[in-house]
């Protein structure tokens, strides 16, 4: 008896192979474009995170208590929000930027820019580097810091718009540079929208803006 593996055979083997791969790729969309079953998911994972949380909770509820050695407290003193005041060119390119709207919804075909499309000021480098409040982009909450959520129907319409700043699985820096472009490419694009003033422009984006 011959065990040999004809070349007929072996193509029969990976298109079946193939097959069952598609029908498997295309069951599990079938499943995420189901809002039922992604709501489902969903509660799970809380479900989990409660658990989670629970069980920490009777750790540390079982731990012994360790006695802190005393410590004079030193008065609590309020910041504010981290980083330097904006001066009044900063505030007035802030509201130029605001009036335009996001810059991500306008590159989208999502809105006109100067509709009066509510944004938040993202800081590109923080709040506490030079010039921060130079390094700045419009952008609505959608593609700055809130998820649509699963429960949301424009959620399955707009899978491109996602925010900056991760919160669980939604959103994140890479993915969502991959999607609109880089942050500083985006802010070269917004002065030219606003037509910034030199000093409006930090110093190392001059020549790319003006040129």
């Amino acid at each position: 008896m011959s065990f040999l593996v004809t070349p007929e055979k072996l193509q029969k083997q990976r298109e079946q192979q193939r097959r069952a791969q598609e029908r498997a790729a295309a069951k599990q969309k079938a499943k995420l474009a189901c809002p039922e079953y992604r709501i489902k998911q969903l509660e799970k994972q809380r479900e989990r995170q409660e658990r989670q949380r629970a069980k920490a909770s009777e750790k540390a509820r079982m731990r012994p208590p360790v006695a802190k050695p005393l410590v004079a407290k030193k008065p609590l003193r309020s910041k504010g929000m981290a980083g330097k005041s904006r001066n009044k060119s900063e505030m007035s390119l802030h509201d130029r930027m605001a009036a335009l709207g996001c810059i991500c919804c306008i590159n989208k075909g999502l809105i006109e820019p100067h509709t009066g499309s509510p944004v938040s000021i993202h800081h590109i480098h923080g709040r506490t580097s030079p010039e921060a409040h130079l390094y700045v982009l419009p952008l609505c909450q959608w593609h700055h810091d809130t998820p649509m959520g699963l429960d949301n129907q424009l959620n399955d319409k707009y899978q491109f718009v996602f925010p900056l700043h991760a919160k669980g699985a939604d959103g994140g820096k890479v993915r969502w540079e991959e999607v609109n472009g880089s942050q500083i490419s985006l802010l070269i694009e917004v002065h030219k929208l606003i037509n910034a003033t030199p000093k409006e422009i930090p110093s190392e984006l001059q020549n790319l803006t003006t040129g």
